[in-house]
């Protein structure tokens, strides 16, 4: 007997993937609410149950916060040129976004309200504002790339250092192996474990919460850094 003689709805059977699983029917996606038109020159109170859809006509096609009252998301559609009536601090009208806004220019501290574009009125620290309203960076200029050179430069010297010694050949293998099996008795390692090996310390060891050095070897690792490694190294510099 059909389902309809059990007493029930005809129903289409349940689509099956080629894994077996019962695949569900897929819901219909309702197409977006577009929003309602606004209406100019009506200042309206924004909350939680507004609907973020509607928008301004295009005779008015600027969203400006209205600070001309005492009330607080209270918002009016307006052309560009009523923008600086309602929030003297948003003059310019971006016709990408809908709304009313003050300047974007980086490095800037104040725009410049008296215009309806992205200029600037004081900079800030670091930058200097030219006649064409934007903020530049003080310390830039030709010499950066003269720098850019000379640091590209020297990392050329330094890589050409580093593969000149290591295709060069080795002639004092037990110096070599004396100083790898030095550096590997300074490495710090762990008490010793159930097997009674000692393993090194993982890199995720927290050294805000694990003692990984005692104090008389770390101030001892300091000190000879500070006496020794430092004018050393600079005695040697001097003599290149």
């Amino acid at each position: 007997r059909g389902p309809a003689a059990l007493g029930g709805a005809a129903r289409k059977p349940i689509r099956v993937d080629r894994g077996g699983a019962a695949v569900p029917k897929r819901e219909e996606q309702k197409p977006q609410a577009e929003g309602m038109v606004l209406r100019c020159n009506l200042t309206m109170k924004v909350h939680s149950g507004s609907d973020k859809n509607d928008h301004c006509p295009d005779d008015c096609p600027f969203l400006a916060q209205d600070r001309t009252d005492e009330d607080f998301c209270t918002f009016s559609c307006v052309k560009e040129s009523d923008c600086r009536r309602l929030h003297p601090e948003t003059p310019i009208g971006d016709r990408e976004l809908g709304v009313c806004r003050s300047c974007i220019v980086d490095g800037c501290r104040t725009c410049d309200h008296s215009v309806s574009e992205d200029r600037c009125a004081e900079c800030q620290a670091g930058f200097i504002l030219k006649e064409d309203g934007l903020c530049h960076f003080k310390y830039g200029g030709a010499w950066t790339k003269w720098v850019g050179y000379i640091v590209i430069a020297f990392l050329v010297l330094v890589l050409l250092w580093v593969i000149d010694m290591a295709i060069r050949p080795c002639t004092n293998p037990e110096g070599l192996r004396d100083g790898l099996l030095n550096r590997e008795l300074k490495k710090l390692r762990m008490k010793k474990n159930q097997d009674g090996e000692r393993n090194l310390w993982p890199l995720s060891t927290n050294l805000m919460s694990t003692l990984v050095v005692y104090a008389d070897l770390l101030l001892n690792t300091i000190l000879g850094i500070l006496i020794f490694y430092f004018p050393g190294g600079y005695t040697w510099m001097l003599f290149l």
